[in-house]
């Protein structure tokens, strides 16, 4: 009798590695099949993105002339109690969506001057940040 149950010990040792070798194996290939697309998703994002304009970064154009850069095309400001885009002449473009009543105060006093752009690119860069 006790032959058979250190029989049956080693089968179930034995079905228990067979097990463990079993999930260690699912776990490595559903962790490949993960990475793989995580990687695809990451590809595919980076093509929709399509190119970064060249010449910009956190402060803005860097690739401008100086007589660009005394030639504004248009500024965001506030007007009453909206956050507008104006044009070079002044006149309200659009009203952006963000409460200029929730910004921080430094913010706000930059706004009431006015925030002056020199690109198109650079007015959606200064516009994003004031749209809800």
């Amino acid at each position: 009798m006790y032959q058979t149950m250190g029989w049956e010990k080693e089968e179930e040792e034995k079905t228990m590695n067979e097990k463990g070798n079993a999930w260690g194996l699912l776990l490595g290939f559903v962790s490949v099949i993960l990475s793989v697309i995580t990687l695809s998703v990451c590809l595919s994002i980076r093509a929709s993105l399509g190119t970064v304009p060249t010449g910009f970064n956190a402060d803005g154009p860097t690739d401008q002339t100086d007589s660009e850069k005394t030639e504004p095309i248009g500024y965001v400001g506030i007007r009453g109690e909206k956050i507008v885009i104006l044009s070079d002449a002044g006149d309200v473009v659009r009203e952006l969506s963000a409460d200029p009543a929730f910004l921080p105060d430094s913010e706000r006093e930059e706004l009431e001057k006015g925030i002056a752009v020199f690109s198109p690119e650079e007015l959606y860069l200064v516009a994003e940040n004031y749209i809800d």
